[in-house]
């Protein structure tokens, strides 16, 4: 994943959540939690996505050494 791709993807991600949760910046409202809720399994999603990335990497790069 390029920078340029995850800077859409989190600016798509923000905007849904801005959307789905209008009061998400009332500390004390549901929105709020749910918000940072749904904040966090993106973040978790990209970096396990950017783990399987590596992964494949290393891959490549072991499977090329054997070579």
């Amino acid at each position: 994943m390029t920078r340029e791709e995850f800077k859409q993807q989190e600016s798509e991600e923000i905007e849904r959540i801005c959307t789905e949760c209008p009061n998400y910046m009332d500390d004390n409202s549901t929105d709020s939690r749910i918000a940072n809720s749904m904040l966090a399994k993106f973040y978790s999603r990209i970096i396990e996505q950017m783990f399987n990335e590596a992964d494949e990497a290393k891959k490549c790069i072991e499977i090329g050494t054997l070579n």
